[in-house]
């Protein structure tokens, strides 16, 4: 992606645009007269580019290269004209790539070593060699050799001479300067392929490394005594500083407290109607360990921040990660932990955009942010989310012996953040499911891992372990040969006795396995003989009870609840016998109840519409209204159909008996957790409340009149909705939990809307539509980014 963005922001539709290649004038994308000029192309880029123009009315365009190669690599210039003005800027694609694994064999003695060579193909730009030992010492002295073919991918072949006969494992990495990603080989050395020395040599060797040792041991002594004073010393401050620093803390605390119940009160007083929306990325911020991190939030509309005050915090705590007020920073209310490291990107304060800036990223900043804006008695927040990762050493594999009937390797790595996922696989990639792994996190949050596996497969020549990190997607890896001699040889007794006691479990399980078979069968013939009868009086039982319901549906005062087959759809749990147990619903009558209306509501007279009023009192408010009857067990469903404006939202599904209808209007106010099971439009897209937000499909296209069945299954735990149109599935809220009675709930907010309750008294004995089976809502391509996470908008 190749972004260019123009200053100020002003629209670039009907500018001319033209992406090149800054050493030439040929053009990889040009756009002009609000269309692409592909007879200007660059041969090469024919068919790989196209222009994100989605946001060219704000003065932002970008052009998308597909398939990119290696001769994509370079400098580029994007040029914006109007009329006879025009302006360029310069831009650098650095372009990528990973290669083979690197290959390492041993090719022989040579001089007075042994001759280790390393081969590895399909990189991009030129890879850099390294060799290392067990203990990751590097070798230095090597030689390597780069070759580049046809596509410009770079393939290296290094040699080493390894001459200490002591150094059984050497490793062959491979790193891509760019990236960062790394792909390592080790290889085991036999002794017997050293020459052999001088016993002289030897000698000299053994005196030698004795009188190392012993003047390493001196040193290591006379350190580890200075060291213990110095400890000593150090802890007893520590132990004073401590003492002051509890001290410091509990005045905080108290003072924390007074500002949380001044916080409480100046939210009450800001029930009015909203001023102003602040919104935050939808998307988790993602930081480097040791890096910066950017905490932006936005106005809407874009109205100045200059004279507000503003606040980022943790939040679980009420704790000031950055405060500003009259124009400055307020030191003097920040967290210990961040005192130094934040300070605000204030340069577009005038535009409504206002960010902070965290420096040398730690561990313990992993988490949810809120940042605050206020002005006056007014004010707003919204959320967000900092991820931090960081990756650590790259991993160290090694022989620990032989164990039971296979080889032990044990892979070690430490400084990664998050937890780190480790792989083994095999040379051609197949991974290995059974091994150990073991978490450690040290002092700064760093987890450190050690895994272990088993090779008990002989023709497993190579294996290589790998450590990922599941935010950035990183990973690091290395190979170890394991010699066919370290597997242990099985005796032909163990062989035989082995087949010998397989055969027998197998015999075993299968006359159990056909036993419980034949008694299974038997119990199932009882069991659906017993279901049949059950069912039989269930039947005669529901139609009684569904006469006499149908005799009060006069009244209007409650829901037919499902009878017939409600226990033979229990008995599967499936998709598709969830929505077979839906389709045999019958429909109930569901009238609203004027008492719960909001006083912006109008009810009609036969009490199955809402609409807002024409000139609403509280126009931010959320207004709502409940069916007049409860719910409190069986299954039922009703039919809405709503009028949709093009600006409006609104919610329907059901609520718990005595929820909070007031309040502000977000995810954390209507979800499964404060009693609300509801689906709904908001923004022009439609979501289900859960937390955070779910879009839903149907937001893809505008459906002016929508009719939507409520499925609720009081027993069960699940409600779901579908489009009564074309029976297709919205969302379903699984193993719910329906405590208490429940009323069927519908939402206003804003817009030219009216919600319909359209099922007739008793209903079919089918629904209009077949229904789809249920299935897990998915996230619509090419969804804008904003979407993923809700807005905070005004409170009532």
């Amino acid at each position: 992606m190749l972004p260019c963005s123009l200053f100020p922001a002003v629209s670039a539709e009907d500018m001319e645009l033209r992406w090149f290649r800054s050493k030439s004038l040929e053009a990889v994308f040009a756009y002009q007269n609000r269309q692409e000029q592909k007879e200007e192309l660059m041969a090469p880029y024919a068919g790989r580019t196209s222009l994100v123009g989605d946001r060219l009315n704000q003065g932002y365009a970008a052009v998308r290269i597909q398939r990119v190669q290696a001769s994509d690599n370079g400098l580029y210039t994007c040029f914006f004209r109007k009329g006879h003005f025009y302006e360029e800027a310069g831009l650098e694609l650095k372009v990528a790539g990973v290669g083979s694994a690197p290959q390492v064999r041993i090719t022989g003695p040579e001089e007075d070593g042994v001759r280790v060579v390393c081969t590895a193909s399909g990189w991009f730009p030129k890879p850099q060699v390294q060799w290392r030992d067990l203990s990751g010492e590097k070798f230095l002295a090597f030689s390597e050799a780069h070759t580049q073919d046809a596509e410009g991918l770079f393939s290296v072949e290094a040699a080493l001479v390894v001459r200490d006969s002591s150094v059984e494992n050497v490793t062959c990495s491979i790193l891509n300067p760019v990236l960062g990603r790394e792909k390592a080989m080790a290889i085991f050395i036999p002794e017997p392929f050293f020459p052999q020395a001088s016993p002289w040599k030897v000698a000299f060797s053994v005196s030698l490394t004795v009188l190392v040792i012993l003047l390493l041991g001196a040193g290591c002594y006379t350190k580890r005594e200075h060291s213990m004073k110095m400890q000593v010393r150090g802890e007893k401050e520590t132990l004073c500083q401590t003492s002051e620093q509890d001290r410091q803390t509990k005045e905080e605390v108290l003072k924390d407290a007074a500002k949380f119940q001044e916080e409480l009160e100046r939210r009450k007083s800001a029930y009015l109607a909203g001023k102003f929306r602040v919104t935050g990325p939808l998307d988790p911020i993602v930081a480097v360990l040791g890096g910066e991190a950017v905490l932006p939030c936005s106005l809407f509309p874009a109205v100045s921040a200059e004279d507000m005050e503003l606040r980022w915090f943790r939040s679980k705590s009420l704790e000031t990660v950055f405060a500003y007020q009259n124009r400055q920073e307020q030191k003097e209310e920040q967290m210990t932990p961040y005192a130094g490291r934040t300070s605000l990107v204030g340069n577009r304060l005038n535009q409504g955009y206002a960010a902070v800036r965290i420096q040398r990223v730690q561990a313990s900043d992993n988490g949810l942010y809120t940042c605050f804006f206020r002005k006056g008695h007014f004010y707003e927040e919204a959320g967000l989310e900092l991820k931090v990762a960081g990756v650590g050493s790259a991993p160290q594999v090694r022989i620990t012996g032989p164990e039971e009937d296979g080889v032990r390797v044990v892979c070690t790595a430490s400084g990664w953040f998050p937890k780190p996922q480790v792989q083994w696989r095999d040379l051609s990639g197949e991974k290995f499911l059974a091994f150990s792994e073991a978490h450690t996190q040290d002092a700064e949050g760093l987890f450190s891992v050690e895994a272990a596996l088993v090779v008990r497969d002989s023709s497993v020549e190579n294996v290589t372990c790998s450590i990922l990190n599941p935010v950035l997607g990183r990973e690091k890896a290395m190979a170890i040969f394991i010699p066919e001699p370290f597997f242990p040889q099985a005796s032909p007794w163990k062989v035989a006795f082995s087949v010998s006691l397989t055969v027998l479990v197998i015999l075993l399980l299968g006359a159990g396995c056909y036993t419980k078979r034949e008694h299974s069968m038997k119990m199932q013939v009882r069991g659906e003989k017993e279901t049949l009868c059950q069912t039989s009086e269930q039947d005669r039982q529901t139609k009684e009870e569904v006469l006499k319901d149908a005799g009060k549906a006069g009244r209007g005062s409650r829901l037919v609840n499902v009878a017939a087959g409600a226990e033979r759809d229990a008995l599967t749990t499936g998709p598709e016998s969830r929505a077979l147990g839906k389709s045999q619903s019958r429909a109930g009558p569901v009238t609203l109840d004027p008492r719960s209306a909001h006083s912006d509501l109008v009810v009609s007279d036969k009490k199955t519409s809402v609409t807002l009023k024409a000139s609403c009192v509280n126009a931010a408010d959320k207004c709502s209204v409940l069916g007049f009857e409860g719910i409190t067990s069986g299954r039922c469903y009703w039919e809405v159909e709503i009028r949709d404006g093009d600006q409006s939202e609104w919610a329907l599904g059901v609520c718990r008996e005595g929820v909070n209808r007031e309040g502000w209007y977000g995810w954390y106010i209507e979800s499964p957790d404060k009693g609300f099971w509801v689906v709904g439009r908001f923004e022009r897209r439609y979501f289900a409340y859960t937390v955070p937000y779910t879009v839903l499909s149907l937001m893809q296209a505008p459906h002016p009149r929508l009719r939507v069945g409520v499925f609720l299954d009081h027993q069960e735990g699940d409600i779901s909705f579908y489009n009564m149109t074309d029976g297709s599935h919205i969302f379903s809220f699984s193993q719910a939990f329906f405590s208490g009675t429940l009323f069927p709930y519908f939402m206003i907010r804003s817009g030219d809307v009216s919600m319909t309750v359209c099922s007739d008294v008793g209903g079919s004995e089918g629904l209009p539509v077949a229904l789809s089976s249920p299935s897990l809502e998915e996230p619509i391509p090419g969804a804008p980014l904003e979407l993923v996470r809700p807005y905070l908008v005004a409170p009532v």
